[in-house]
């Protein structure tokens, strides 16, 4: 209980990295596209680098990959990869938010992908766990939303992504992250990022890249890290789970509109 309180009031800075004034992190419940936003972010940033999975977590470090060396040799303008709740420790957030359906079954794949649970049979276990935010540290996916939607809807260093929408109208949200990260970009660079970070590209660099990257080397390779909402492979909520989990985020659902 203690930790939980301490997580929920920040009293200590997640994965030991201590925040910097311009910091902007880019945060989200788990598999809920952090990796496709940071490539999008690095590709907008850094147009005269190559950015895959060799590089990508020395652009815009995982807090939680322990490596501090990358962290401390950052220079502005300082990205970080976060999957943490409310923190008002981070200046800049860009958030972005999935369909919890989507996120359920992307995460019990991921689960399965790292070995946690060994087979579909354990999805009854793990979907108890995802609705009670028992899963990680960072709480359930309608806490994690709720504690960021709420606590910054209307700053304006707070930028809320839809995972969805973002797949139906890439330049127009491209767009819209690029003028938040206050980057000059015309219709030509946002085209060929977009271009750049499309899920075929993106997982063609899995296929030749899993084996190095710290967050799939030693996982399952007949299993993708890399997932789409309209391509993923598999629904494993039944009719009555599927109504539990409307009921149980109802109310942060309608907010963002699903």
């Amino acid at each position: 209980m203690k930790s939980q309180i301490k997580r929920l009031l920040n009293l200590k800075p997640p994965g030991n990295i201590e925040p910097k004034k311009g910091d902007c992190w880019l945060v989200s419940y788990p598999r809920s596209g952090n990796t496709w936003l940071r490539f999008i972010v690095a590709n907008l940033i850094y147009r005269k680098k190559e950015i895959s999975l060799k590089t990508i977590d020395d652009l815009i470090p995982d807090i939680y990959a322990r490596n501090s060396w990358r962290i401390d040799r950052q220079r502005p303008p300082r990205v970080f990869k976060s999957h943490e709740p409310y923190n008002k420790l981070y200046e800049y957030v860009v958030y972005m938010v999935r369909n919890p359906f989507a996120v359920c079954n992307s995460y019990f794949r991921y689960f399965l992908k790292t070995g946690t649970y060994e087979n579909e049979n354990d999805f009854g276990i793990y979907f108890s766990k995802f609705l009670k935010g028992e899963l990680d540290n960072y709480g359930s996916w309608k806490e994690n939303v709720a504690s960021w939607v709420y606590a910054r809807k209307n700053n304006r260093k707070f930028l809320l992504l839809n995972y969805d929408l973002m797949r139906k109208d890439p330049m127009g949200e491209v767009g819209r992250l690029a003028n938040f990260l206050g980057i000059e970009s015309d219709r030509t660079h946002l085209e060929e990022v977009i271009q750049l970070c499309s899920m075929d590209r993106l997982k063609k660099l899995e296929d030749s890249q899993w084996r190095s990257w710290s967050s799939t080397s030693g996982t399952r390779g007949d299993l993708r890290f890399m997932d789409s909402s309209e391509n993923l492979k598999g629904n494993y909520l039944n009719e009555r789970q599927e109504e539990g989990l409307r009921l149980e985020f109802d109310h942060v659902m309608a907010e963002l509109g699903y």
